[in-house]
């Protein structure tokens, strides 16, 4: 038993590389015995080749896809072109529509800030467009008065007219006293108009008072449209340089330093008052000044002549603080 195995062991040593013994013609039929040796290995030589070729393409799938790979992935990449290109169309669209929605909102919020900022400047630049219409007309007076005392020598009446919108140029807080039993329609039918409805101001004369760099026309009247442009002569007082009178020269406290009668309370007592009337210069002296309150006392009494019969002239403003008040500064004539 041992023999044969040790036997079979020797001649399988002996065989070629094929699995055949080294005296064995591959062409000549297997040998009785190793028929089965035969098949195994013939099976084992196929599996390998098959193993190899499924190897070599798989390899080849690998290294180069097919077709249908390509043509998959191109698709994918394509897609996602065509995603972005969608979405950005999207976007872009949706920024178009908002826009289009936004447009009539933000057009409407400028031209709400815009009409808000012409009001704002409006306001601001309106009170001082008055202002320089005034400074113009008044110093329109100024001149006109001074080239007719240039040009006359005489001893008449000397005035200056201007023709103004009654309505222009408002003076903001203004206020007027009306004296007893005269309505505010009293002295407005004494008004001259002509028929553009426009008001006569008519300048008779100049006050200089210069302790406090005052240089006025005087209009004939203290009524709304002629303290606009200068100091006015109350009608219903004595005129300028009457004996025994009490000329009555009102004007307004203005807000800007300077203008009108805003530093009449400055004016102390000594100081000099010229008024050029009728072609002539008459100079008064400060010599009191004092307060009246319109709803206490009746200050036309104020505006009366003075029993002891001195020709002098009160000047009227208002207060400074709330304009409750009347600063009156009274000057006798010295010349």
């Amino acid at each position: 038993m041992n023999e044969n195995k040790s036997s079979r062991r020797n001649q399988m040593k002996k065989r070629s590389p094929m699995g055949l013994p080294q005296n064995q013609n591959p062409m000549q039929p297997y040998p009785a015995g190793h028929a089965d040796n035969y098949v195994d290995f013939t099976n084992d030589v196929r599996s390998t080749q098959a193993d190899n070729t499924v190897l070599q393409r798989d390899n080849q799938l690998a290294n180069q896809p097919n077709q249908a790979t390509q043509a998959w992935l191109a698709a994918n990449q394509d897609s996602k072109a065509s995603q972005a290109r969608h979405m950005t169309r999207n976007r872009q669209f949706r920024s178009r529509t908002s826009k289009r929605k936004r447009r009539p909102l933000t057009i409407a919020l400028n031209v709400v800030i815009v009409l808000l900022v012409f009001i704002g400047v409006y306001l601001v630049a309106r009170p001082l467009i008055h202002q320089w219409n005034r400074d113009r007309s008044t110093q329109a007076l100024l001149a006109g008065l001074e080239k007719k005392q240039q040009l006359t020598n005489s001893t008449e009446e000397i005035s200056e007219t201007l023709w103004v919108d009654p309505n222009a140029n408002p003076i903001n807080g203004e206020e007027y006293d009306l004296p007893p039993g005269v309505s505010a329609d009293d002295l407005v039918v004494n008004e001259k108009k002509n028929d553009k409805g426009q008001v006569l101001v008519e300048a008779i004369g100049r006050i200089v008072i210069d302790s406090v760099n005052i240089n006025l026309p005087i209009v004939k009247g203290a009524t709304e449209t002629p303290l606009k442009y200068g100091a006015g002569w109350y009608d219903y007082s004595s005129k300028i340089g009457e004996q025994g009178g009490n000329a009555v020269i009102l004007a307004h406290r203005m807000l800007t330093y300077g203008r009108m009668f805003n530093r009449l309370d400055e004016v102390k007592n000594g100081d000099i008052v010229e008024i050029n009337y009728d072609n002539k210069i008459y100079k008064y002296k400060v010599y009191d000044s004092f307060s009246v309150d319109p709803k206490q006392q009746d200050m036309y009494e104020c505006f009366k002549p003075l029993d002891n019969g001195k020709t002098v002239i009160t000047l009227v403003t208002c207060s400074k603080d709330d304009g409750r008040l009347r600063i009156m500064v009274r000057a006798e004539l010295i010349s």
